[in-house]
């Protein structure tokens, strides 16, 4: 695992398939393939996938799952700032 994704729109925290290694526990190709697949199962038409998307497909609580996501925002964050 690389980095934990921090991007936000407007409409709420983005999800990238680093972050879907963390909830699920797959490897990286099948986080980026579960990425994909939920991706084009919402059919936005973007590239980007909302963790609330994410969250409504599978049935997760996202509260639960953004909680669980936080600790390590703000760990990556620290260690960036320098």
């Amino acid at each position: 695992m690389e980095n934990i994704s921090i991007a936000r729109t407007n409409n709420g925290r983005l999800i990238e398939p680093d972050d879907i290694q963390l909830i699920m526990g797959f490897d990286k190709e099948g986080a980026i393939r579960d990425f994909e697949y939920v991706r084009k199962i919402c059919a936005t038409g973007s590239k980007d996938l909302l963790l609330s998307q994410y969250c409504q497909h599978y049935g997760l609580g996202y509260r639960e799952v953004r909680s669980f996501l936080r600790p390590l925002e703000q760990k990556e964050f620290t260690e960036t700032e320098y």
